[in-house]
């Protein structure tokens, strides 16, 4: 996959690892990753039962998207813009797994047709070296026609906005 995003986020990762499976989720530096903040996606891992918690949404996500859904699980949002990904088989792989899943994705236009991305997902781990996090970094590129056709992701139950944005 062609991403100058992905590989910029995929060394970050790995050397953030210093010979561990993954990096913990406090080696992870937001000013480090600058250039790509944007375009990063940070969720936080409920294990039981498993749930998928938006923590943060970089702006050209949110934009992609068309809603900000910083704070939301993912099992609130309707996600059938995303043509063919399966996302809780995603973070149940990158969980069974324990290493990055990348790939390309599609995302749904109101013309019926589709815009391809690549994607990447990071696990990250706590102090015991269970999964805790995983950091993710969307690269899709579109034209102004493609904005304006793009169909937004919906929360499947509407809920208030979260207070504050802290990361975690």
């Amino acid at each position: 996959m062609n991403s100058a995003v992905l590989s910029g986020l995929d060394a970050y990762w790995r050397q953030q690892c210093a010979g561990r499976d993954m990096p913990r989720r406090a080696d992870i530096d937001p000013i480090a990753l600058k250039q790509i903040l944007p375009r990063i996606i940070l969720t936080r891992i409920e294990h039981a039962p498993l749930r998928i918690l938006y923590t943060v949404v970089g702006t050209q996500c949110v934009t992609s998207a068309g809603f900000d859904y910083t704070g939301y699980y993912l099992d609130e949002l309707d996600m059938s813009t995303e043509v063919g990904t399966d996302w809780p088989a995603v973070y149940r792989r990158i969980l069974d797994e324990r290493r990055p899943v990348f790939g390309i994705c599609d995302t749904a236009l109101s013309n019926g047709q589709s815009r391809p991305y690549v994607a990447g997902l990071y696990p990250l781990s706590d102090e015991a070296g269970q999964i805790s996090h995983v950091i993710a970094v969307e690269d899709i590129v579109l034209d102004p026609t493609d904005e304006l056709l793009m169909v937004p992701t919906q929360p499947i139950v509407l809920k208030p906005r979260p207070r504050g944005r802290a990361a975690s």
